[in-house]
């Protein structure tokens, strides 16, 4: 009988792989108690800033990275005012400002220093700055779409599904779906088509 040396084969049983579980299973039910609801395997990194978390609804799988701000600004007893789907991704520095109604649907993602805000103060009135009223319209962002850094959602916009939007770019209007769409104001440039399985430029 030959015996074979060399280095033994590892064990499958890993204690750090373990205790990491343990670890995020803990954080999980920690985190899951401050919100209206958090949905399965959902991770908050450190140093993300809530404000009215109980009017936040998060979904199943959804990473929010570090330094991220959502904060809901307004209030209905019957709903969450800001609703993030399953699978969606929010990256490092984005700010989600809700006061009617900001839904993120399954998904998307949301590269660095995104903002998005369903309201803004009033100004109508020159002599009246200082007051605390604001004007909102809500803000439905489809499935599968991705937001590029730095890009900003405004008040009263809908994002159709599984369309992109570039970096840096202003959306103060609705967007179709699967479409790309850049610049500030943001406009269409291109658009989704099937038969051919690639995206076309939008005539000018």
């Amino acid at each position: 009988m030959v015996l074979e040396t060399g280095t033994p084969p590892r064990s499958r049983f890993d204690p750090r792989e373990v205790v990491g579980r343990v670890a995020r299973r803990a954080r999980w039910h920690v985190q899951r108690r401050h919100f209206h609801t958090f949905g399965r395997d959902s991770h908050l990194e450190r140093h993300v800033a809530l404000h009215r978390p109980e009017a936040i609804s998060i979904g199943r799988e959804v990473s929010i990275r570090r330094f991220a701000r959502l904060e809901v600004v307004g209030n209905d007893p019957h709903r969450p005012i800001l609703q993030i789907g399953d699978h969606c991704m929010i990256s490092e520095f984005v700010h989600i400002g809700a006061a009617t109604s900001v839904i993120l649907r399954a998904g998307s993602g949301l590269a660095a220093h995104v903002l998005i805000i369903d309201h803004e103060h009033d100004l109508r009135d020159p002599a009246d700055f200082r007051n605390d009223r604001v004007i909102a319209a809500p803000i439905d962002i489809g499935e599968q779409v991705f937001v590029g850094e730095r890009a900003c959602i405004l008040r009263g916009v809908t994002i159709g599904a599984h369309s992109i939007i570039g970096a840096g770019s202003v959306v103060n209007c609705d967007i179709p779906p699967l479409s790309v769409a850049v610049g500030a104001p943001a406009r269409v440039v291109k658009r989704w088509d099937a038969r051919r399985g690639e995206w076309v430029s939008v005539g000018r």
